[in-house]
């Protein structure tokens, strides 16, 4: 089990009004190999007040157990009118070209397109099996200290998270082409969500 309820909690920052994460429960085709698509999504939400985490925790972890799913978090926030704005292009769009099929998913597309003022990458960092506890640790600080002598200068450690065979680095955005040459085996997401949790 990963439960990162505590530590994303640390992770939300509530600016204004305007500010909101996206969350989502979804049931991956990897650990149901009988699924008819890659991934479905179970439920999403949307993450207005931080109150809200503590409020829906239990809803989450029953329906991620119920459903052999996990929790996704994307950490950077996102505006709630640049959210509705791009969802009114993707409509404006679907509406022209008369293809109506998926008009219903038009938030949660329009979501996942939306870019952060504050984004927050996703360091992805899969350990290899049979790996000591100090090798590991190695490896982390080995590409945190990598991050943090590439320009532009300044901390870009937000925080370090368990992931089922790894941990997820959360940073502010660096110069991925020289980090790429030091490690290209290591996946960066720009616009993609943390695991929050793991039944």
């Amino acid at each position: 089990m990963i439960d990162n309820f505590e530590y994303i909690k640390e992770l939300l920052e509530f600016d204004s009004d305007d500010t909101f994460y996206d969350l989502q429960i979804i049931r991956r085709g990897k650990d149901h190999p009988d699924m008819a698509s890659a991934n479905r999504t179970i439920k999403s939400y949307y993450i207005c007040k931080l109150e809200s985490i503590d409020h829906l925790k239990d809803e989450i972890i029953k329906l991620c157990e119920l459903f052999g799913a996990r929790a996704y978090i994307n950490v950077a926030p996102k505006s709630k009118r640049k959210v509705a704005m791009l969802q009114m292009k993707y409509l404006a769009e679907r509406l022209y070209d008369g293809d109506l099929k998926k008009v219903w998913k038009s938030w949660a597309t329009s979501t996942g397109q939306c870019k952060s003022d504050k984004p927050r990458w996703v360091v992805d960092v899969d350990f290899k099996e049979g790996m000591t506890e100090a090798q590991k640790d190695e490896k982390v600080l080995s590409i945190i200290a990598e991050i943090e002598s590439l320009p532009p200068d300044g901390t870009k450690l937000i925080k370090t998270l368990n992931t089922k065979h790894g941990k997820h680095i959360i940073t502010k955005p660096f110069r991925l082409d020289a980090f790429r040459q030091a490690f290209p085996d290591i996946d960066v997401h720009k616009n993609n969500p943390t695991i929050l949790y793991i039944p």
